[in-house]
């Protein structure tokens, strides 16, 4: 079984606020591109994981 990239969780909590939210937009694109990449299917959809987020502010 494939393993995603192994991130910093500190680093992960702290560049969301460093740059103003964007680091969280690429965080989210990261892992949905290695989950479907592991499933070899787009099981997970960017858009509907980043809808939510954009529209509670």
């Amino acid at each position: 079984m494939q393993r995603g990239e192994v991130r910093n969780p500190i680093l992960v909590l702290v560049l969301p606020m460093v740059t103003c939210g964007l680091y969280a937009f690429y965080w989210i694109y990261t892992v949905v591109e290695e989950i479907n990449g592991a499933l070899g299917r787009e099981a997970v959809s960017y858009t509907h994981l980043t809808l939510p987020t954009i529209y509670s502010v």
